[in-house]
């Protein structure tokens, strides 16, 4: 058996988990041992990588395709932005019901990339909606798909532009 797993402990127990420092009402781990009464095993997969931005959009988009996902399931977190009159998300939780679940953490629209896999943009500006982190919650079973899961991700990406390098030169006599 699974050394996380969790089968003899009632619900009311596992709701009541405490996760230290947790920033949510309802921790991302809690959701996940209600559901499948035992701790996740973790992967994160990384912004920033090599200038590499994982577009939000595409990869929800992929998780509808190849895994059957309905968006409409997922928790969402966001603000209201006065000046757009919009709700800007910054977290999404998305369960896959197969022992993985997905959270999509400091989530930003960023029109200032390169777009060199011709994704489409998320708003008429070319902004493109990017996941700082996405962490994937599985369990232990699931360890090779969801590797594989990540290394997706990384097709699903934009680019942030290289940064510029200036060099002044000073002469003297």
């Amino acid at each position: 058996m699974y050394v996380g797993a969790l089968p003899n402990i009632s619900m009311e127990a596992l709701v009541q988990f405490n996760i230290p420092g947790d920033r949510y009402a309802m921790s991302s781990i809690r959701l996940f041992l209600s559901k499948y009464h035992a701790l996740p095993c973790l992967l994160t997969c990384m912004s920033s990588t090599d200038r590499k931005l994982l577009h939000v959009t595409t990869i929800l988009e992929y998780l509808c395709n190849e895994f059957k996902h309905d968006l409409n399931t997922d928790l969402i977190t966001g603000n209201y932005n006065s000046q757009t009159n919009q709700m800007d998300i910054g977290a999404r939780f998305c369960d896959l019901k197969n022992g993985i679940m997905l959270e999509f953490q400091d989530i930003y629209l960023n029109p200032g990339v390169l777009n060199p896999n011709q994704l489409k943009a998320d708003k008429s500006d070319d902004g493109f909606s990017i996941a700082q982190t996405i962490t994937i919650y599985y369990l232990p079973h699931q360890m090779t798909s969801v590797s594989e899961l990540c290394k997706s991700f990384y097709k699903m990406i934009v680019l942030s532009p290289e940064p510029s390098i200036t060099f002044t030169l000073h002469m003297g006599c």
